[in-house]
């Protein structure tokens, strides 16, 4: 700390903790044993950190009016944990003192740029490299050795998201493992779906594909789609939905990629781990499969997609090939579009840039599902509205 970015605080001066979690309630404690006081803010209702102060603000991190008289009440501000939105930090640093600084905690955000920083400072840290598909994490191993850790950049703590690769072990084995505990799943019908599990309807899944009108196309061509070209859209997947259901229905997990699917140390299917699964609902049994397939957040190779899809279709050989492969192909496209346009509502409204990196593969893979038959009318629906020349990355 510089002298230009101290700060001074008497009894009575007010500090803002951005986080309600247990460091902040331990901060606020300690704070109240040296006379300062402590206000909260946190988007959490139930935030722990809540019981210990008089004052606490609960609203998003992106409420931008709330954040400001945040800043009106406190003397200065710091945060008890690294994942809040930088943007936030911006604005309130614009009224307050803020520390540390918004530049540190964005680089503390992200593990390979915080490990990059730590080495340009001349300081040792463990091997690492970026990997951001298989074949790299294939090259990193041969480089680097094993065993070895495997991080997501972002948003992981206390063990999460992270998986450890040992001597013997097969990058790739998650996906055989995960396609057979999908079939396993599959075979059991409808003693699979859990009592009271919500369908995925048309309303669940109109509302979802809606996102890419109300997020990504405005940002990426500057203006909404008109009242025509929306019903259009709507009336394009009230067409395609009935062909996604020509296949049974199961548990549909809806985030089945590998960031969600532990290796554990147990026998059998029982070594597969599932996270975040709290958002299942009854589906086609394709959705799921084209999840873990055709992944917005990594690129697989294509021999990898080939013999897992193959590995199923062998479990299931009455099961219809036209039917399947359509139903795959609306699923995989649902999915994209869906996608295109959270992953710009988490950039713009939630301030997590990150997300904006994986858009040139969704629109790639998306490219891949339109060349079904099945999906003419969507292919010509976003050729007239949204071009090539408009599917970027927006500039936010």
């Amino acid at each position: 700390m510089t002298a230009s970015n101290q700060v001074k605080l008497k009894p009575g001066d007010t500090i803002g903790i951005l986080g309600g979690g247990q460091l902040g309630r331990m901060l606020a404690m300690a704070a109240a044993r040296l006379g300062l006081r402590c206000q909260v803010f946190s988007p959490d209702p139930d935030s722990p950190a809540f019981d210990v102060v008089l004052n606490a603000t609960c609203a998003e991190y992106a409420d931008v009016e709330a954040l400001e008289l945040f800043a009106n009440d406190v003397d200065v501000i710091t945060y008890e944990f690294e994942n809040v939105p930088a943007a936030s930090v911006m604005i309130l640093a614009a009224r307050r003192p803020v520390l540390p600084d918004r530049k540190i905690l964005e680089t503390t955000q992200d593990r390979l740029a915080e490990k990059d920083f730590v080495t340009r400072l001349g300081i040792g840290t463990a091997d690492y490299a970026d990997v951001s598909s298989a074949a790299a994490l294939r090259a990193a191993i041969a480089r680097i050795g094993l065993p070895a850790v495997i991080k997501t950049r972002r948003f992981g703590y206390d063990g999460k998201g992270q998986a450890i690769i040992r001597n013997g072990d097969d990058p790739d084995r998650i996906f055989g493992l995960a396609i057979d505990w999908v079939i396993d799943l599959h075979r059991r019908g409808a003693a699979a779906i859990p009592a009271g599990l919500p369908a995925y309807d048309d309303a669940r899944l109109l509302e979802e594909v809606e996102r890419f009108l109300l997020w990504y196309v405005p940002a990426a061509r500057g203006t909404p789609v008109d009242e025509h070209a929306r019903h259009q859209f709507e009336a394009i997947w009230r067409a395609l939905l009935p062909k996604a259901r020509t296949v049974p229905d199961t548990m549909v997990h809806r985030d089945f990629f590998v960031e969600n699917l532990l290796v554990l140390p147990r026998p059998g299917l029982t070594a597969l781990g599932l996270l975040d699964f709290q958002d299942a609902v009854v589906g086609p049994i394709t959705y799921d499969l084209a999840s873990l397939l055709e992944d917005a957040r990594r690129d697989l190779p294509a021999p990898l997609i080939d013999a897992m899809r193959a590995r199923y279709r062998a479990a299931f050989p009455h099961l219809s090939g036209a039917d399947f492969d359509a139903s795959w192909a609306v699923m995989a496209a649902h999915r994209h579009v869906k996608c295109l346009g959270l992953f710009v509502r988490l950039a713009k409204r939630d301030s997590k840039p990150g997300y904006l990196r994986h858009i040139p593969r969704l629109w790639r893979l998306l490219g891949q599902a339109l060349t079904h038959p099945a999906l003419h009318e969507l292919a010509h629906w976003l050729e007239r509205e949204v071009p090539a020349a408009r599917r970027v990355v927006p500039d936010l």
